[in-house]
């Protein structure tokens, strides 16, 4: 299982990405509450 599937389906379908968690701002937001609650690792990249 990849942390795109933990998201919920609303979050999933926002992503740019089906591989990768791309999000707005305030949808990344919740999607980083929703993996930390589920012990995920959080890594970041350069912008």
């Amino acid at each position: 299982m990849n942390d795109v599937d933990i998201l919920p389906q609303y979050l999933k379908n926002k992503s740019l990405s089906d591989k990768e968690i791309i999000l707005s701002f305030f949808d990344a937001l919740e999607a980083i509450k929703i993996l930390a609650d589920n012990e995920r690792a959080i890594l970041g990249g350069k912008v």
